[in-house]
């Protein structure tokens, strides 16, 4: 192969792996996340908390009748369906909704909790 021929090639992969690594290196993983953030609500007194981080891990902190308890894990989205990996192993999956500050988990028909953003 000549040299000229060599270049070219090389010119051409180059440019190919630039292109690549601009367009995967978007940083618009929030946009397409809508919990991404802090989230609370109280009740009885009971204090909850969850970050959603845009790595698709979480960390909630509850604190119920003065004692402060942290979990963390993975949680998946798919579409208004949100799927929580708690740290015992146990999953929940709920439909959410998010309307302005007000995001609401529906674990089923009956249950609902409205949390607000932080």
């Amino acid at each position: 192969m000549n040299k000229k021929i060599f270049m070219s090639l090389l010119s051409i992969m180059m440019v190919a792996m630039l292109s690549v690594c601009f367009v995967s290196c978007g940083d618009d993983d929030d946009d397409n996340n809508p919990l991404v953030g802090t989230w609370y609500y109280s009740e009885n007194g009971n204090y909850y908390e969850i970050s959603f981080y845009s790595d698709l891990r979480f960390i909630c902190i509850t604190t119920k009748s003065g004692k402060r308890e942290t979990y963390t894990g993975p949680y998946r989205v798919n579409g208004n369906q949100l799927t929580i990996f708690w740290e015992d192993d146990d999953v929940a999956t709920y439909t959410f909704s998010i309307s302005n500050n007000t995001l609401r988990l529906i674990e089923d028909e009956d249950e609902v909790t409205t949390f607000l953003r932080q």
